[in-house]
């Protein structure tokens, strides 16, 4: 299970009470609750942690992200190939 702060980045990746929980950045008692809270309900923790798997297989997995980058710079190059009209 991931604790992590509400952050560009970190809220792409984690969706609070779906995959881990998210904290408001520089907050130490929002982490104090957050951590006591995962370690005080492992039914959570192990939920979390089970859908934090799934996520990352689905989503950030070598061959996901290398589809997903080919894709991106083949709609570049078609973009970039089209003729401008005026």
């Amino acid at each position: 299970a991931v604790i992590t702060t509400d952050a560009i980045g970190c809220r792409e990746a984690v969706a609070d009470g779906d995959n881990g929980l998210l904290i408001p950045p520089r907050n130490p008692e929002a982490l104090s609750r957050a951590i006591e809270r995962l370690l005080s309900d492992a039914v959570l923790r192990r939920r979390l942690a089970h859908r934090g798997r799934e996520r990352a297989e689905q989503e950030f997995a070598a061959p996901v992200v290398i589809g997903k980058t080919l894709a991106l710079y083949g709609d570049m190059l078609a973009w970039a190939s089209t003729p401008v009209r005026a």
